[in-house]
């Protein structure tokens, strides 16, 4: 026996041949090829060498002194250890075709007869290690294929649409269908039974076309158990042969079932973004009517063409009124922004709850009577505590019963009832108003989502309020629904809220720490680019016996500011050029305004706008338009320095 040590990339080969110098000129032949050569002359020892290395091809002579050619081959390709390799047999005369058969049978590649010229025997060796790596790359694109459609969500099919046969179908299958795909290989249509029997028709002509080798893509529903439905994407392409025929159609089946809800959720959303914009729109414009038609009665009291004092009053009123509504609806607005941001923080302290309700009731009753309802309130005998926002929880309250004021005809009721259980406390306000279409339930504390309403009845909110509600709710760790039997028979809220035992301190001493408010008149400067509404303010300022001066830019401001040495400055932050934040750092640095009290008087009221302002030197916040009376305490407060 003699080896031969070659590179690990090329072919080594098994020469195994009891005539020595005719194996030695085989393997002269196939050296001076490139491959590397071991060498046997009987079958045990062959045997053996296949055991210690790696051989790729073995050249097999049928006639050895130990054992035939033909059990050789056999033990080869009968282990599996050896099985793969390549195994081309030799005689040196001619076999007869019964031989041949055999050989064939128990697995050899193929058979060479003697003699065998030099070229013969390369060519033969070369196209059978040809062969063997097509093989392999073959395998290892199935292997490939087969984890690649084994480990993915969507349903890969192989068949042929004429006989028609399926030839391979991925366990997706069986997860979107939520079926066996085995009567599939006997019924190939098998699969429509799923197909929603809306859908069914136009895939059904659909999937005629692809059988015929045409394009195929459509969408459909599949029933599946317990009444749900899966989407389905589903796409075919046809697969040609060597020459260009087509012969085979591979498939592809995806669940789009989530990215179908997210469609419908955006297309819902926009609707919703439609009709809010259009709401806020007519909800923006009916103030402006009355307002203006109360300034022009203003004007003509102030021409004379009107005496009657009644007349103004009740045109100021209309102002008022429906500024404070527009003032709501910004409000509103901001709080769910924030809300959504995570940005607001409550200032939750144990409160009593009766005080909450007196404000949200005290807050609405204009408008309930303006309607003519009858409101009545149930309280328990005892003091109920709870640990809450205050304010916020006035605000849950007083948007309730808002609503119940608005959805209910003139003349209507509306109850407020509180009733203590040992788990918490349930705070219902009930109304026999328009009620709630049972389709409206489910999505009526969504954003932008107002209740269908009667058809004589026009638009009226920006359907943000019982959203707003609900999430302040949750922020005090409780809930809230809405029930209602239908249309015209009213609706119910009913908050629930953890309850507390009682006040954890005494609440009245932090009234002793309050400053003593002053009346001194002060200097103000006030800065806003906006010059009626900075005349305006001013004019209220020097009614109050404030000295007041105005500017209308930065610029001006930080000259002005100096010379006058106010006490206060009130002002803008959206200014031309420089902004009242950069305005404000500037006066920092001024020495003549360090005990000047920066106020912030400005239409931007996130969070982060307040923040902004205190971290620019701002120490008080007011959001625009400021009510006139807060405004007056406030400044009676200042320290004057």
């Amino acid at each position: 026996m003699a080896g031969l040590k070659t590179a690990h990339f090329s072919p080594v080969i098994l020469n195994v041949d009891h005539n020595g110098e005719a194996r030695a000129t085989k393997t002269q032949t196939l050296q001076s090829a490139g491959f590397a050569v071991f060498e046997s002359g009987t079958g045990r020892e062959a045997m053996a060498l296949l055991q210690q290395q790696k051989i790729d091809l073995i050249l097999l002579d049928m006639q050895l002194p130990d054992m035939s050619g033909f059990d050789v081959c056999r033990s080869i390709k009968q282990n599996p250890a050896t099985s793969s390799v390549l195994v081309l047999q030799t005689a040196e005369t001619l076999m007869d075709s019964g031989d041949r058969v055999r050989g064939l049978e128990i697995g050899a590649d193929n058979f060479l007869v003697g003699p065998i010229g030099p070229l013969e025997l390369i060519a033969n060796v070369r196209a059978l290690l040809r062969l063997r790596e097509a093989q392999h790359a073959l395998h290892e694109n199935e292997e490939r294929f087969q984890q690649m459609a084994e480990n993915i969500g969507d349903v890969f099919w192989i068949f042929d649409p004429k006989k028609p046969q399926l030839f391979y179908i991925s366990p997706a299958y069986e997860k979107l269908w939520e079926k066996s795909s085995a009567r599939l290989y006997d019924d190939l249509n098998a699969w429509l039974d799923n197909v929603h029997p809306h859908d069914r028709r136009r895939v059904e002509r659909a999937y005629r076309r692809l059988l015929n080798y045409r394009d195929y893509e459509e969408e459909f529903r599949l029933c599946l158990p317990g009444g749900r439905e899966r989407w389905i994407h589903d796409r075919g392409f046809k697969i040609p042969d060597g020459n260009g025929h087509n012969y085979r159609i591979a498939r592809i089946s995806q669940d789009i079932t989530a990215s179908k809800a997210a469609a419908l959720a955006l297309h819902e959303a926009t609707l919703r973004k439609d009709e809010f914009l259009a709401t806020l729109a007519h909800e923006l414009r009916n103030p402006l009517a009355p307002m203006r038609t109360a300034v022009d009665l203003m004007r003509l009291a102030e021409a004379g063409d009107i005496v009657s004092s009644e007349v103004v009053v009740e045109a100021r009123e209309i102002i008022s009124r429906h500024i404070n509504h527009l003032v709501r609806l910004v409000d509103d607005l901001l709080d769910v922004s924030r809300i959504t941001q995570g940005k607001l923080s409550l200032q939750k302290r144990v409160v009593e709850l009766q005080p909450i309700i007196d404000i949200a009731v005290e807050s609405t009753e204009p408008y309930i009577r303006e309607r003519n309802h009858q409101l009545i309130v149930k309280l328990p005998d005892k003091p109920l505590w709870i640990n809450g926002d205050s304010v916020r929880l006035a605000q849950v309250i007083g948007n309730l019963l808002h609503n119940a004021a608005k959805y209910t005809a003139p003349g209507g009721k509306i109850e407020v009832t509180v009733d203590c259980e040992e788990h918490g406390l349930t705070i219902e306000v009930s109304d026999n108003g328009i009620g709630i279409a049972p389709d409206s339930i489910d999505s009526i504390f969504n954003l932008f989502t107002q209740a269908q309403r009667l058809h004589s009845r026009a638009p009226e909110g920006l359907g943000v309020g019982l959203s707003l509600v609900k999430r302040l709710v949750e922020l005090h760790d409780g809930t809230v629904k809405a029930t209602s039997a239908g249309p015209g028979t009213g609706s119910k809220f009913t908050i629930e809220l953890p309850i507390e035992c009682g006040p954890l301190e005494d609440q009245s001493s932090q009234h002793s720490a309050e400053k003593t408010e002053r009346v001194e008149q002060l200097r103000i400067l006030l800065v806003d680019d906006a010059v009626d509404a900075a005349n305006m303010m001013c004019m209220v300022l020097k009614n109050f016996g404030h000295d007041v001066h105005v500017a209308h830019d930065g610029a001006s401001a930080l000259l002005i500011a100096p010379e006058i040495d106010p006490h206060v400055i009130l002002m803008d932050i959206g200014l031309p050029g420089m902004d009242g934040y950069g305005v404000a750092r500037e006066m920092m640095k001024i020495p003549a305004l360090q005990n000047t009290t920066l106020v912030a008087l400005t239409g931007y009221g996130q969070e982060k706008d307040r923040e902004k302002a205190f971290a620019s030197g701002f120490s008080h916040h007011f959001i625009k338009p400021v009510e006139i009376h807060d405004l007056n305490n406030f400044l009676k407060r200042v320290e004057v320095f």
